[in-house]
């Protein structure tokens, strides 16, 4: 004689959850390249703040977002201002995350107040920008900051 184990039905909302975190995983987040559109650095003489410092502001695109990339240097260091927009509904999202990548292998983190995120005390060099959003991770490549 077998021992058997008796099976117990699984509830159906425990299913349709598990098939819901199942379709969740086996989703790729798509990475999308955003292109330069405006640089104030260009043509145009910065802003200037009481305290010496400089501002400029750039905007980038994908073919669904613009991307508003503010920078205030000041003392050798800068402080980056972020937001994405919905070009469709031209509303602000806020990212999931947002993080700078450096060629020698730094990560720095942003901090985010709603849909801004923000970074301060960046170093000078080439940083590659990520904005994670719901379904996809938007890519600001070669981003100068302090140059």
């Amino acid at each position: 004689m077998a021992l058997t184990t008796p099976q117990s039905p699984v509830p159906a909302a425990a299913m349709a959850a598990a098939k819901d975190l199942f379709a969740e995983l086996k989703q790729e987040r798509r990475s999308v390249l955003a292109h330069l559109l405006f640089d104030s650095r260009e043509g145009l003489s910065p802003a200037r703040d009481s305290g010496g410092g400089t501002s400029f502001q750039r905007l980038f695109e994908t073919e669904t977002h613009l991307i508003d990339l503010w920078e205030e240097r000041s003392r050798g260091r800068s402080y980056l201002i972020g937001q994405v927009y919905d070009k469709a509904e031209g509303a602000a999202l806020a990212p999931e995350s947002a993080l700078l990548l450096s060629l020698e292998g730094t990560t720095l983190y942003a901090s985010t107040e709603g849909t801004e995120w923000h970074l301060e005390g960046v170093p000078m060099g080439s940083w590659t920008v990520q904005l994670w959003l719901d379904d996809e991770t938007i890519i600001l490549d070669a981003v100068e900051v302090g140059a």
